[in-house]
């Protein structure tokens, strides 16, 4: 990724973070009044990792892309890694919130990590499909 793209990621990462902190203060307040300490410290990290993770899986695996030759792989591998990466911090924050059916608290509560799930995949998706269609141009070059 070019210093542009790289620039653009950041600045949309900012800008979700920025849409969603109202209605994430909220759920987070609600979250924090219904469970103990100890349980919302652990639903606070569930969130984390499922926030916060999928920018820096995709940090990673663009550090990674520069030194391997099937880069299409790296980016391939991202998609169920992040799907799994959002499920276990969720499943971390509903644990902790300890309600046995999905609340509209942890809903909001994790919108910022949808869309960050979102962003990451389409990026990955749409840098997978750059790597395959360069892939088969040079092969198309070669005969």
């Amino acid at each position: 990724m070019n210093r542009v793209g790289s620039v653009a990621y950041g600045a949309a990462i900012i800008a979700l973070i920025l849409l969603c902190a109202q209605e994430m203060n909220g759920s987070a307040l609600f979250l924090y009044d219904f469970s103990t300490p100890p349980m919302f410290a652990l639903g606070l990290a569930g969130w984390a990792i499922a926030t916060f993770g999928l920018p820096i899986l995709s940090i990673c695996i663009w550090g990674l892309v520069k030194r391997v030759r099937a880069r299409w792989a790296l980016h391939l591998l991202f998609i169920p890694c992040a799907v799994a990466l959002f499920w276990g911090g969720y499943g971390l924050l509903h644990f902790a919130s300890g309600s046995p059916v999905d609340s509209m608290s942890e809903g909001l509560f994790m919108i910022l990590a949808l869309l960050f799930l979102c962003l990451t995949g389409m990026v990955h998706a749409v840098a997978l499909i750059v790597e395959l269609a360069g892939m088969f141009r040079r092969r198309a070059d070669v005969r």
